[in-house]
């Protein structure tokens, strides 16, 4: 069995002993992808929770952060994906002397 559907495995059966229901398929999240990257005037960044996973990425996520998310590839594989907390905001850097600029797009 290769590494990717060995993953798989793992993914489905922790999915199946949490009695976990998926509300994404490739295609949804493609579109969410896809939206943020053509729609937003920013890739706003995240915190995700994979399956096989027990602890968060990044793991602080509570206060405003510096960098933007990765959505071209920091997601996938979709279906390990247990959740994401989208942060639509994040301090723009403005340089040593001055404090950063908070980027909102909450209300986009």
């Amino acid at each position: 069995m290769c590494y990717e559907q060995d993953f798989k495995k793992r993914v489905h059966e922790v999915i199946t002993r949490k009695q976990l229901c998926s509300i994404m398929n490739d295609t949804k999240w493609e579109n969410l992808q896809n939206n943020v990257l053509k729609k937003l005037p920013f890739p706003p960044p995240y915190q995700a929770k994979y399956v096989l996973d027990d602890i968060l990425y990044p793991e602080n996520f509570e206060n405003d952060v510096w960098y933007l998310g990765d959505w071209i590839e920091g997601l996938s594989p979709f279906f390990s994906v247990e959740w994401i907390r989208v942060r639509p905001r994040y301090q723009k850097h403005k340089g040593n002397l001055l404090p950063p600029e908070l980027i909102d797009i909450s209300k986009e």
